[in-house]
């Protein structure tokens, strides 16, 4: 493996106030990346740590249904598996006010 060129990459974020509950990570991203990355943050009005977070969360799957999940839907064939009636809302049980 070659040794990186110092003048090839940057690291882009150095965090400030560690805090050992939020996970860091350092990366390193050639300058046109980086001019780029910076530029889609402060487009879109956000700090680069919370803009790459977000993009890094979408790119793992963050939020997202399991694959076929949607496809389940009416699969099991078992009639114990029925569409429960929907009770009115008098049937609700009173509530004391607080």
């Amino acid at each position: 493996m070659k040794p990186r060129d110092p003048n090839e990459y940057t690291c882009t974020y150095t965090p400030i106030g560690y805090s050992p509950s939020v996970p860091q990570l350092t990366i390193y991203l050639d300058r046109e990346v980086e001019r780029r990355v910076r530029e889609a943050a402060r487009h879109e009005g956000k700090s680069l740590s919370r803009w790459a977070g977000e993009q890094l969360g979408r790119a793992a799957g963050a939020g997202r249904w399991p694959e076929g999940y949607f496809e389940l839907f009416g699969s099991v064939s078992d009639e114990s598996f029925r569409e429960v009636e929907e009770l009115p809302a008098a049937a609700d049980t009173v509530r004391e006010r607080l």
